[in-house]
């Protein structure tokens, strides 16, 4: 296994792929997937200082909607992601 992806309806839960294959495209391929079956959105939970799935989000479209101090099991300071189909805002 190289990679992991859970999707609810407008959710990406528990995005994951190894480091020995991140930077040859899997990740890219299954948020595409995801983003392909989202009807209005789709929104992600990440850490603030995980610069490299921020970047990664980014470049895929997802924009920072939420910066919440931290209020979650790891007491970590987090930002809610949230991508829309061009031209909508859900």
């Amino acid at each position: 296994m190289v990679a992991v992806l859970a999707v609810s309806p407008g959710w990406l839960d528990q995005p994951h792929v190894t480091a020995a294959a991140q930077g040859q495209g899997v990740g890219s391929r299954l948020d595409r997937i995801a983003q392909e079956s989202a009807p209005a959105h789709l929104d992600l939970w990440t850490f603030q200082r995980n610069v490299l799935a921020r970047g990664f989000y980014e470049r895929h479209g997802f924009q920072a909607v939420a910066e919440p101090a931290g209020d979650n099991e790891e007491n970590e300071p987090d930002v809610l992601y949230r991508w829309t189909p061009r031209g909508t805002w859900a």
